[in-house]
């Protein structure tokens, strides 16, 4: 882990970068967001819906579609480090057409 991001993750003292998890209202991106929270990360989550879960733990929510680039440039906004855990399986999807992970890398590169 040589990213400033990474290392900060290590350092109890170290400004607590902002994360961003997407797909966090399912099952692995729930348990990742979860586990940041009682670590007292920053957390953000992306996903199709609101999840009074994530509320009731003080997740930010950005609402939004992995296939759509400004939703996922929106969702990257000022964040530090990604788990991307999102994925668009059938039938919301079709995991040929699946591009969500790079338009994760494009967002986040633009901030």
């Amino acid at each position: 882990m040589g990213s400033k991001a990474a290392e900060a993750l290590k350092t109890e003292n170290a400004v607590a970068p902002k994360i961003l998890v997407t797909g966090g209202g399912g099952f692995l991106g729930g348990a990742i967001a979860a586990r940041l929270v009682n670590r007292n990360r920053s957390v953000r989550s992306f996903s199709r819906a609101f999840y009074p879960k994530l509320e009731a733990m003080g997740i930010e929510q950005v609402q939004g579609d992995i296939a759509d680039q400004k939703a996922v440039a929106l969702a990257c906004k000022g964040v530090d480090l990604v788990f991307h855990t999102a994925a668009k399986p059938p039938p919301w999807g079709d995991y040929a057409d699946y591009s969500g992970d790079r338009r994760f890398a494009a967002g986040s590169a633009k901030q």
